[in-house]
């Protein structure tokens, strides 16, 4: 099995359990208005409700993925029912951005998940933005998934929600306040 796939396969876990699995017991519902904030492990400002360290995720990514990766950062809330999370992962190879892309897209397959995809490069920066709506029991949900590259540092900045007009704004807001850092140092060298 190549490194490259063993690579996705993780992402797609990853992504799948906080989205699905235990998202409510790993994010602590916020009591704040979103603002902006600075997560200096991941590089990157967002504007959210005050975003919490997951270290429970961190340690588990770290471990069964330390071939794979040389760091990890995980932070996410729910605030209104709606989720934000911000992964940061520096790899050990390079990936590729529509990789991240149709693995998101897998993690729906079976919840009827329609979909736009808009791909941009920035200054270097390789983006996608996924946006869309899926059903769980019924229920419909919304996604604003935004993927990142900049060489071997990757960011997932992830917003789900119980599907409404007013939420969708919410996250669109969330993901358009993203800036990552110009200058991204070897985070796993400082630890």
């Amino acid at each position: 099995m190549n490194t490259r796939y063993l690579i996705w396969i993780f992402v797609a876990v990853i992504l799948g359990a906080i989205m699905f699995a235990n998202a409510r017991m790993q994010f602590k519902s916020a009591k704040n208005e979103p603002v902006k904030q600075y997560i200096e492990e991941a590089g990157i400002t967002v504007t959210a409700p005050q975003l919490e360290k997951k270290t429970v995720n961190e340690s588990q990514i770290k471990e069964n993925y330390k071939d794979l990766i040389e760091y990890a950062a995980v932070y996410g809330v729910f605030y209104k029912k709606t989720e934000y999370s911000v992964i940061y992962m520096l790899y050990k190879n390079e990936i590729t951005i529509n990789d991240a892309v149709q693995n998101i897209i897998g993690l729906f397959a079976d919840k009827s998940f329609k979909y736009e995809i808009t791909e941009s490069e920035e200054n270097g920066d390789e983006k996608a933005r996924i946006s869309g709506t899926f059903d769980i029991n019924g229920k419909k949900f919304g996604a604003e998934v935004l993927l990142i590259k900049r060489d071997l540092n990757f960011w997932k900045v992830i917003s789900v929600y119980p599907y409404s007009e007013e939420n969708k704004e919410l996250a669109q807001n969330y993901i358009n306040s993203v800036v990552i850092d110009e200058v991204i140092s070897r985070k796993a060298e400082k630890k």
